[in-house]
């Protein structure tokens, strides 16, 4: 029996999420596309400090902050 690797389902779902996230915005679906591209990149995020990657942490905490500001200004419309 294999050992589980988390790490590998967390980057294969994030990788999902921003797929499903750019089709989203493609379709123009809003706001699903803000949603799942926030879950994308703090996945995405998750897998920089899981890695000690400091470029993959900051491009994806800082699109994660730009998501949840749209996220914010959704709820709040």
């Amino acid at each position: 029996m294999t050992k589980y690797n988390w790490s590998s389902v967390i980057e294969w779902s994030a990788t999902a999420m921003l797929i499903i996230s750019v089709a989203l915005s493609s379709w123009n679906y809003y706001p699903g596309n803000i949603f799942t591209g926030f879950i994308g990149n703090i996945g995405w995020m998750l897998m920089g400090i899981i890695w000690a990657r400091p470029s993959l942490i900051l491009i994806s905490s800082v699109l994660s902050i730009i998501y949840a500001f749209g996220i914010f200004f959704y709820l709040h419309h």
